[in-house]
């Protein structure tokens, strides 16, 4: 479970700023998600949960995560295209693999359909802000 990292470095991200600038209560944690990351949100909220009580600063706040894209860009014209890999699921299942990831050449370009293409965006874990009390 790799959700247990992540959220053991935000935690680590979010203490360096609450005792950089002397924060006494943090009430919630904004945080973007890649799309490549993988990470199921349940499962990140669980273990910030878990690894917040550690810290008196965290213990009431809540982890608020936002999907962000992923983006790949063609090596053949260059274009940037958009992956949502929850993309046609009817009803999205946070423990369950999105039927996309069992179909070939999904990282195709929409402008030229090569699947000649890189992940350019979609890996990251990023805090956004932070709600305090003061």
């Amino acid at each position: 479970m790799h959700e247990f990292s992540f959220a053991n470095h935000l935690v680590q991200v979010v203490m360096k700023s609450v005792e950089k600038n002397n924060v006494k209560k943090v009430k919630s944690v904004k945080v973007h998600v890649g799309e490549f990351t993988m990470i199921i949100p349940s499962f990140l909220e669980t273990c910030y949960d878990i690894i917040k009580v550690n810290y008196p600063e965290l213990e009431e706040s809540r982890i608020l995560m936002e999907k962000i894209p992923g983006k790949v860009q063609c090596n053949e014209c260059g274009s940037i295209t958009e992956i949502n890999l929850g993309k046609g699921s009817k009803e999205p299942r946070d423990n369950v693999i999105p039927e996309s990831l069992a179909r070939p050449n999904i990282f195709k370009c929409s402008t030229c359909k090569s699947a000649d293409t890189k992940i350019v965006g979609g890996k990251e874990v990023t805090v956004k802000s932070m709600l305090i009390d003061e």
